[in-house]
C-alpha cells in the first residue's frame, strides 16, 4: 500500500474508531475501497481508539521521556568520544539520532508496531551489555535495570493498547479471520 493511500486510510480508521464504529465493520468497508484486506486489517489493529489513548497517555509519555533521555545521552556519549574518533562519532550520532527521532514520532502517534520494535531493541541492548559482564560497574547494573524496566513498559503498552497485534504481525483466530476487537 502506497504511503499516501495508507495515510488516508489511517485517517478514516481513526475517525471511525473515534465515532465508536466496530473494527470489523471498518475492515469490511475499507476493504471495498482499497482492495487490500491484510494491509487494512493491520492498520486497524495498530490504531488505538480515543479511550485507549486516554487510558495509557501517562505511560506513553513516560516512554516518550525515556526516548528523549536516550537522545540526550547519545549526544553526550558522542561528545565524549568525539576527541578520540571524530568522524566515527558523528556518523554514529547521526544514525542514532535519526532512529531515536523516528521512534519518538511514532510513539507520539501511538503506532502499534513501534512498541514491539522498541522492546526488541531494548532486549538486544541488554543482551549486548550482559556479554561484557566481567567489566560491570554499578552504573552498568543501573543501566540494565532501567533498560529492563523500559522494555517491560513498552511490552506492557504493546499488549494493552494493541492486544491483537502480535510481535510482528496481526493475530488470527482458528478460522483464519483477523482478530480486531
Amino acid at each position: 500500500m502506497k504511503r499516501q493511500v495508507k495515510k488516508e486510510a489511517l485517517k478514516i480508521i481513526q475517525e471511525q474508531l473515534d465515532e465508536g464504529k466496530p473494527r470489523k465493520e471498518i475492515l469490511e468497508e475499507l476493504t471495498k475501497i482499497y482492495n487490500d484486506r491484510s494491509a487494512i486489517a493491520e492498520l486497524i489493529a495498530m490504531t488505538p481508539n480515543k479511550e485507549t489513548k486516554k487510558k495509557y497517555r501517562v505511560l506513553n509519555y513516560i516512554v516518550l521521556c525515556g526516548l528523549v533521555i536516550s537522545l540526550g545521552l547519545s549526544i553526550y556519549a558522542a561528545y565524549l568520544s568525539f576527541k578520540e574518533k571524530p568522524v566515527e562519532s558523528v556518523i554514529v550520532l547521526c544514525f542514532v539520532l535519526w532512529i531515536l527521532l523516528y521512534f519518538i514520532i511514532e510513539v507520539a502517534k501511538y503506532k502499534g508496531y513501534i512498541y514491539n520494535l522498541i522492546t526488541f531493541l531494548a532486549l538486544i541492548g541488554i543482551i549486548s551489555d550482559l556479554t561484557r559482564i566481567s567489566e560491570f560497574g554499578e552504573w552498568d547494573i543501573i543501566g540494565i535495570i532501567v533498560s529492563l524496566a523500559f522494555a517491560g513498559l513498552t511490552f506492557f503498552l504493546s499488549k494493552k493498547m494493541f492486544p491483537n497485534y502480535g510481535f510482528f504481525k496481526l493475530k488470527k483466530d482458528i478460522s483464519g479471520d483477523y482478530l480486531l476487537e
